[in-house]
């Protein structure tokens, strides 16, 4: 199994404390990420439709980023990042995420973000 590194880029037209409130707070994510998060001792519990995958949480800064690894992925290195970024030209606001998924899932790996962050915009109202 190859597994590649995706890092995708969504312009987010929010403020940062509410866009990283959105992206660390277990119950902001059950509006656009996942149906259930759960966060007990570092794990997190997250649930799609009735299936269920925990991670570690790694580290978080705040107003920054958010940051876990997959406990099922076989792979100590890879890991799961919603980072903030802020132009400093402009001040538009984009969220970073670094993920991993098996090279021939790029496709629908990205779809199913792109869809994640539709969510997220209608959230925020973005």
């Amino acid at each position: 199994m190859s597994l590649k590194k995706l890092e995708l880029e969504y312009e987010v037209h929010s403020a940062i404390h509410i866009l990283y409130n959105c992206i660390s707070n277990p119950s902001s994510m059950e509006e656009w990420y996942a149906d259930s998060v759960n966060i007990k001792n570092n794990i997190i519990s997250f649930k799609w439709e009735g299936e269920e995958r925990q991670a570690e949480f790694i580290s978080s800064k705040k107003d920054l980023y958010f940051k876990w690894r997959w406990l099922d992925s076989g792979f100590e290195n890879t890991f799961c990042e919603l980072r903030i970024k802020v132009d400093e030209m402009t001040g538009d606001v984009a969220l970073v995420i670094t993920d991993f998924c098996e090279a021939n899932e790029e496709n629908e790996s990205k779809m199913l973000w792109d869809m994640a962050i539709d969510d997220l915009h209608g959230v925020i109202g973005g």
